[in-house]
């Protein structure tokens, strides 16, 4: 058991808000449009703009992590419940605004960096055993939407394709 003002490493998980780098203009914040009279127009970038605000440059992706933090424990919690058939005591550690419970702290990174492995594993088991899109439907009816899904991707993907290289042609004149 730990007390307040212990150092102790979290292993913390969840998703975070990557930002990349914008596909269209790579970072710029513009794009330049060639008129067919050869006049070029720079222009906002619309790909990484939001509404009417200006362009950010970058596009959020929302990714799974799992990495140890060392923190220092604020409070510590012991919950207590029961039912009629039994007692059950909890405790719970808190850094800052975050609950911490005791799978998840320990003495040392190894420890930490250990949980954090076996967290996206199990994370990454999870979703292999969950290829169903709706889980009240049957495995046929989940394998012929992945199948339609699948199709509709080909066809996106080929006819976007063809778009993007029109729009680079087009662009150059």
């Amino acid at each position: 058991m730990y007390n307040v003002g212990d150092r102790v490493w979290w292993a913390k998980c969840g998703t975070i808000e990557v930002k990349e780098p914008c596909c269209v203009c790579f970072g710029k914040l513009t794009v330049t449009l060639i008129l067919g009279n050869g006049d070029e127009v720079v222009l906002p970038c619309d790909y990484c703009r939001h509404g009417l605000n200006l362009p950010t440059g970058y596009t959020a992706v929302y990714r799974f992590v799992a990495e140890p933090i060392e923190v220092v424990i604020h409070s510590v919690s012991i919950v207590t419940t029961s039912n009629s058939l039994r007692k059950r005591s909890t405790i719970e550690y808190n850094h800052k605004n975050c609950i911490l419970y005791p799978d998840i702290v320990f003495d040392t990174l190894e420890e930490a960096t250990q949980k954090c492995a076996e967290i996206i594993e199990a994370k990454e088991l999870e979703e292999i055993n969950k290829p169903k899109h709706k889980q009240l439907k049957s495995y046929s009816w989940n394998a012929g939407y992945h199948m339609k899904l699948v199709e509709r991707a080909e066809h996106d993907m080929e006819y976007h394709s063809k778009m993007a290289v029109l729009c680079k042609e087009r662009s150059r004149l």
